[in-house]
């Protein structure tokens, strides 16, 4: 019997994920290390101290307040941004097609470029908002400088600028509905929102649950926007999990406490994405 060659071929075609899988790991393993001891900054020596920065946390008043914070950023950006982007869907299966055109422009905008330009026009002394709320004799309202109106303020830029990636997703998603069933149904009687509820959201339920977890994992980790309009502030009223992870980091130079508030924002998405992926491979085995 003749020997097989070595070939080192299959090995070179594995290394660029090897090196992927590197790269995604070890500054995850790294920063999981640090939550495990009480790294300060200007203080070199590092010492194991077990869960204690994770006790720390959960005892910590300003954690749940941040915890509060980011659950009702994520649940106030969903709420919205997912049933406004299948409305804005619906009317574009439906209308010109030029108006398809305009949609991506939010997102073509850098997130940095939008978060300022809605902070200049949210000024309470010379932002265009206020300017136009005059002429209805409503007083000027400190937007961003509030702490009752902030975490509303930069919601409502977060809606603006990525409800339309959730409207371009479920547009295709909508598109690729059959409509052979749809005038089935028109047919024997249904109304507009019967063929919606009975043939176009069980069509368009796997694409929503992606947009879904797309939408709520970006939604924790949110960071640019808070921070180029208000840095956590004012006081904590926008102190998300992540902004309070920053600030442990950078300005307490607290790396160990940082990296706890991080590392539990990942057990977080990553539960949710296990659970939004478990209900996927069920429709799809059905």
């Amino acid at each position: 019997m003749s020997k097989k060659k070595f070939s080192i071929l299959p090995y070179l075609l594995c290394l660029p994920a090897i090196l992927i899988l590197i790269y995604i790991l070890y500054p995850f393993g790294v920063g999981l290390w640090y939550s495990l001891t009480d790294y300060v900054f200007y203080i070199p020596q590092k010492n194991f101290i077990g869960f204690s920065n994770y006790l720390k946390n959960f005892l910590s008043i300003d954690f749940w307040i941040s915890l509060k914070i980011t659950l009702g950023y994520v649940i106030g950006v969903l709420c919205v941004e997912i049933p406004l982007g299948i409305g804005i869907a619906l009317l574009l299966d439906r209308s010109h097609q030029v108006f398809r055109y305009f949609l991506p422009l939010p997102l073509m905008i850098p997130l940095v470029t939008s978060a300022l330009m809605w902070k200049l026009m949210m000024n309470p002394d010379s932002g265009v908002l206020n300017y136009l709320l005059s002429f209805l004799g409503i007083k000027p309202i400190g937007w961003l400088a509030i702490p009752n109106t902030a975490l509303y303020a930069i919601i409502s830029i977060d809606i603006w600028t990525f409800t339309p990636f959730v409207a371009l997703i479920m547009l295709a998603s909508i598109q690729n509905i059959p409509k052979d069933q749809t005038e089935a149904a028109r047919i024997d009687g249904a109304n507009d929102w019967q063929v919606f509820y009975k043939i176009s959201i069980p069509f368009i339920l796997p694409a929503l649950l992606i947009v879904f977890l797309f939408r709520a994992i970006d939604s924790f980790n949110q960071f640019t926007l808070i921070y180029a309009t208000t840095q956590g502030g004012p006081g904590n009223a926008t102190m998300t999990l992540h902004v309070r992870g920053w600030y442990d980091v950078i300005v307490a130079s607290k790396i160990g406490m940082g990296m706890t508030n991080l590392i539990i924002l990942w057990v977080i998405c990553y539960t949710l994405s296990t659970y939004i992926l478990k209900l996927w491979s069920k429709r799809l085995s059905r």
